[in-house]
């Protein structure tokens, strides 16, 4: 049985790893070297980037994996667990769960708001498409017409 792959960012076991993407300054280097020795630097590069360089990085996250030898060796549903209370732990330190909770409150107050407006809020209609609009209302928001203040 061969090394099992795990990424820790998605939490997941990875089938088939990849190798690490070319950034574009060493891919631009590498085509110079190529064009360079008119096109003979093309084998050292395969044979280096197919032998040498390993399968380990997650193909969906890029990130660098973790290898186990058997099953029971991974990161059980813990894991998961873990990582979101880092996230929070993290939040808390950069500011971001005060902001969130104040976002919270304030959706809720406007939300609070909205339905008070609502129940306590009287209604006209359009004389064009006799749709229900706001009191103060300028223009319908249906078909588009500018309403007078007797309407």
């Amino acid at each position: 049985m061969g090394k099992i792959a795990y990424c820790k960012s998605c939490n997941r076991v990875v089938d088939k790893p990849r190798r690490k993407p070319i950034d574009s300054f060493r891919l631009n280097i590498y085509i110079i070297i190529i064009i360079a020795t008119l096109g003979f630097g093309l084998i050292p590069f395969i044979i280096y980037r197919l032998g040498f360089v390993k399968k380990k990085y997650c193909p969906d996250c890029q990130s660098e994996l973790t290898f186990y030898t058997s099953r029971s060796e991974l990161p059980g549903d813990t894991t998961p667990f873990l990582h979101l209370i880092e996230r929070v732990e993290s939040e808390k330190k950069k500011g971001k769960s005060k902001k969130e909770t104040k976002k919270e409150e304030v959706l809720r107050k406007v939300e609070e708001k909205k339905r008070k407006k609502v129940q306590t809020q009287e209604f006209k209609y359009c004389p064009f498409c006799n749709k229900k609009l706001e009191k103060d209302a300028i223009v319908c928001s249906y078909c588009g017409t500018e309403l007078n203040e007797d309407q």
